[in-house]
């Protein structure tokens, strides 16, 4: 008998020990209050009764996913520069705010949907992007139906449903994915040769879901105005992503036949830090089938491989290599844009103690130094003066930052 109720006030002791566990884990996955901010859906291109019709029918969905009643109004005013003016125009913007779902941290969202035109379609995009980064966590897409009646209109709402599960649960998987130090910033172009602005806009966003799929952190400039209004009007002091790369999207040709459409894109692939351009990639396609509408880009492979280069060399998980030797200066391959400053004290990592220097300066691509990390040419990288060790240092061997203290007595 005594055993029984010793064993049962044990069950009860796990039971309450299970329970309280639980219940802190979903207190770290819980979000903080007003968690995701909802921008109303924007489409351009559309005659003004499309346009109230799709705009309604989203966001009418989008209530309807996160329970109309734990939305927010809110309502803001920011500056918005366009190049047309050339100066900054006022605008307004009204939007929800909701708790209703799970993320992994206090990291507030936001749900950007737009719609466009593309050859006779209406697209409707989703990004999901950081409020405190400014960068696209989450990008896809799905094709509007033109007819509205009660099938089409279950249709749109199980898509709608179906693309936020699915951006939702991608940005999941790359939220801690922190190694990531390849930051690209999107800039816009206005000349959309053989078609026109609002086909160009779905054009560069499917571009860009393209791009987010293989793990590349993208901060799209036009959203910038609005990110630093809702940071401003939510009190957060968070500082965006600073981009070390440029990429700039143009559409400079179509060819058409009755099989499918074929656009030339033209991607600019820069440095940030030093507006040296990297290089520029002509031969990007964009394949749309005219019988199923199937959508399919193909990569410059020489673009590709130099953004996968990039990756190796600014990851955070990876200390600056050194790639070339010239008596007592050593050509690092990683430099600013990994976060390396002038006077930083490094040492080697497996001769610490026989092997130290400070960082002098900086090189560029022109200079022409390979990396024996990747076989290709460095991008940036740090100059450093060996001051102990000259004749020790070797190509291949890595750096990091030394932490003895040398200040004076």
């Amino acid at each position: 008998m005594i055993f029984l109720k010793r064993l049962n006030l044990t069950f009860l002791f796990l039971k309450f020990f299970l329970y309280f566990t639980s219940l802190q884990l979903n207190a770290k996955l819980q979000f903080s209050k007003n968690n995701l901010i909802i921008i109303p859906c924007l489409s351009k291109g559309l005659d003004d009764e499309k346009k109230k019709l799709y705009e309604d029918k989203c966001n009418k969905e989008l209530k309807k996913i996160f329970e109309t009643k734990n939305l927010q109004t809110i309502t803001s005013i920011f500056k918005n520069s366009t190049k047309q003016y050339s100066k900054n125009t006022i605008q307004a913007f009204t939007g929800w705010q909701s708790t209703q779902i799970e993320w992994p941290s206090n990291e507030k969202l936001i749900l950007k949907p737009e719609i466009y035109p593309l050859n006779g379609e209406f697209i409707l995009f989703f990004k999901l992007l950081s409020l405190k980064k400014g960068s696209i966590l989450s990008l896809d897409y799905m094709t509007a139906s033109k007819t509205s009646d009660q099938d089409s209109d279950r249709e749109f709402s199980q898509n709608i449903k179906k693309t936020w599960i699915s951006i939702l649960s991608a940005a999941k998987d790359t939220q801690f994915k922190n190694n990531l130090n390849l930051k690209i910033k999107i800039r816009e172009q206005s000349n959309f040769i053989s078609t026109n602005q609002e086909s160009g806009e779905a054009i560069k966003n499917i571009i860009l879901y393209e791009l987010r799929k293989k793990n590349l952190i993208l901060i799209p400039s036009n959203t910038l105005p609005l990110m630093r209004t809702l940071r401003k009007e939510l009190d957060r002091q968070d500082k965006r992503l600073r981009p070390n790369r440029v990429l700039s999207i143009e559409i400079t040709d179509n060819q058409r036949n009755s099989f499918e459409i074929i656009y030339k894109i033209k991607i600019k692939y820069s440095d940030a830090i030093f507006s040296q351009t990297i290089m520029t990639s002509q031969n990007n396609l964009l394949t749309i089938s005219t019988e199923n509408t199937e959508k399919s880009v193909i990569f410059d492979p020489p673009l590709l491989l130099k953004m996968k280069n990039d990756q190796i060399n600014l990851s955070l998980n990876e200390l600056p290599m050194i790639s070339k030797i010239n008596k007592a200066w050593v050509y690092l391959d990683k430099g600013r844009t990994w976060g390396l400053n002038i006077n930083d004290r490094l040492v080697v990592t497996t001769k610490k103690s026989e092997i130290k220097g400070h960082v002098l300066g900086f090189y560029l691509m022109k200079d022409k130094i390979i990396s024996p990390r990747t076989n290709d040419f460095v991008t940036e990288g740090a100059i450093v003066f060996i001051r102990k060790g000259q004749k020790k240092a070797a190509i291949g061997q890595t750096m990091d930052f030394d932490q003895e203290d040398y200040k004076e007595p």
